[in-house]
């Protein structure tokens, strides 16, 4: 009964350990998101790489070739 006992608090601490790593990931990851889409999106040094981009491309989509407005397609 003891072996029980250890076997399923050691089950117990390897999936606490793997939620919370997930959990911390995840925080991390949305931490970045919204810092990419709140403020760099919106600095100045990303709108001119993005002119430069679209000015060097002659404002065609490398892609399709149709008119750019996004430097991705």
């Amino acid at each position: 009964m003891k072996e029980i006992t250890i076997l399923f608090l050691l089950l117990c601490l390897v999936i606490g350990k793997w939620w919370f790593d997930k959990w911390l990931f995840n925080r991390k990851r949305k931490k970045r998101r919204d810092y990419y889409r709140n403020v760099y999106l919106k600095s100045d040094a990303w709108k001119r790489k993005r002119y430069v981009v679209l000015k060097r491309d002659n404002w065609t989509c490398v892609y399709c070739g149709k008119r750019a407005i996004h430097t991705s397609c």
